[in-house]
């Protein structure tokens, strides 16, 4: 596991450079691993070339996400795109909402591509799904006519909202 998020906690505490820092504690992670978790900080400049925290970097010390996904749902704020960018970071973080009974793969294929309508992506076919499965008056009925687990559904809506109040 790379320690990205640890990463980020201990440059919001001002403990200085990061591999002197996790060379004290009583098992360290690798070193390839705090290499990848710098290199990919600075990639997605939450980190400066000297391993400062940069302003994206400080909110996304705060926010208990991955940095990916935390960068990707600031950014659905900012380009007032959140309610589509909060499903697919949820989408992302759990297991898919479609089910898939054994013999009827290609069925629920079709039933995908006409729910997708004319979508072609797989992350906003869930959007579309999560928005339709709130606005549906039989959303029972919905969930079984596309193969969607009404469970999963409600796990996701509610992560959305979780989600959501870390931004807050």
């Amino acid at each position: 596991m790379r320690p990205d998020g640890t990463i980020l906690t201990a440059k919001i505490l001002q403990l200085g450079k990061v591999e002197p820092f996790f060379q004290k504690l009583m098992d360290p992670p690798d070193p390839q691993a705090i290499a990848l978790s710098l290199n990919l900080l600075r990639r997605i400049y939450a980190l400066d070339g000297n391993e400062n925290l940069t302003p994206l970097g400080f909110h996304l010390a705060k926010l208990p996400l991955s940095p990916q996904i935390g960068k990707m749902i600031l950014l659905g704020a900012i380009f007032s795109c959140l309610d589509p960018i909060l499903s697919v970071a949820v989408s992302l973080d759990f297991k898919d909402a479609f089910q898939i009974p054994l013999g009827k793969e290609a069925q629920v294929d079709l039933k995908r591509v006409e729910l997708a309508g004319d979508w072609l992506s797989d992350h906003l076919l869930l959007h579309k799904a999560l928005e339709m499965f709130e606005t549906e008056s039989n959303p029972t009925r919905f969930c079984r006519e596309y193969f969607l687990s009404p469970y999963i559904l409600r796990l996701l809506q509610k992560m959305k909202k979780d989600f959501m109040g870390h931004l807050a």
